[in-house]
């Protein structure tokens, strides 16, 4: 169970310490996470925890380097929003971080709206490199 969320994303504004203390939760909660999501889901199409915590670190002061780490020290569904993440920060790097990924097969857990279900890794990666949820979870609100 997720036991840091906010339910809107933290400005860049925030005061250094408050946001120091955000970004190492955000990034907490990647690094461990066991599914990966649209950037609004359920019902009442509420921001995901996993959305909310990829903002928080997009919007850090060096969210590059926090991808980075991510895609490194992740669980699997974690590096898939740290190539998310490459993708925006450092959109030269993507094609040789996400070269891994790109046959792998292997399904995780997927949230889309109301919906859940397993999607292989090279899909998600996929809509990465096409753009369209990277965008999704920049532009949420």
């Amino acid at each position: 169970m997720q036991t840091w969320c906010f339910r809107s994303v933290t400005p860049a504004t925030t005061a250094d310490l408050r946001a120091t203390e955000s970004v190492r939760q955000a990034y907490t909660l990647l690094r461990g996470t066991s599914e990966v999501t649209s950037a609004y889901v359920g019902p009442a199409g509420l921001p995901s925890c996993n959305a909310v915590a990829f903002r928080t670190i997009l919007d850090s002061h060096h969210p590059g380097s926090a991808f980075e780490s991510l895609l490194a020290h992740a669980t699997l569904e974690g590096q898939i929003y740290a190539l998310a993440g490459i993708y925006l920060t450092n959109p030269k790097s993507f094609a040789e971080r996400a070269a891994p990924f790109l046959d792998m097969g292997y399904p995780v857990s997927t949230q889309r709206e109301c919906f859940i279900k397993a999607e292989s890794v090279s899909d998600l990666v996929g809509n990465i490199t096409s753009g369209d949820w990277p965008r999704e979870l920049k532009s949420m609100h």
